[in-house]
């Protein structure tokens, strides 16, 4: 069984995700070089979309650190999302962001 949520929220989610520049669905760089990543929360009987963002620290055992929560409302807007990149906030507005960056061919 997968997760549950409004499709205009997984579509937001996908769309600010587009703008990641690494190869994982969940992880992103942000114009300082810091590295995030956010897991996914319990469904919401509203179709909302929450979790938890992550910073990856610079240390030799791969620390974490919670850096807050995002939460994309049922109708695909975004109440909040900590840390994202230029393009991924412009994508969390629902504005088109040009040009995206190509992911790499494996």
């Amino acid at each position: 069984m997968g997760y549950s949520c409004a499709q205009a929220a997984a579509n937001r989610l996908a769309m600010i995700m587009e703008y990641n520049y690494n190869r994982s669905t969940n992880t992103w760089t942000n114009e300082n070089g810091e590295i995030y990543f956010y897991e996914i929360g319990d469904e919401n009987s509203d179709g909302a979309i929450t979790g938890t963002v992550y910073e990856i620290m610079n240390d030799t055992r791969g620390s974490t650190r919670p850096c807050g929560s995002f939460r994309i409302n049922p109708d695909g807007e975004v109440a909040c999302f900590p840390e994202l990149n230029q393009p991924m906030r412009a994508a969390s507005k629902g504005e088109i962001v040009l040009p995206k960056h190509p992911k790499p061919v494996i």
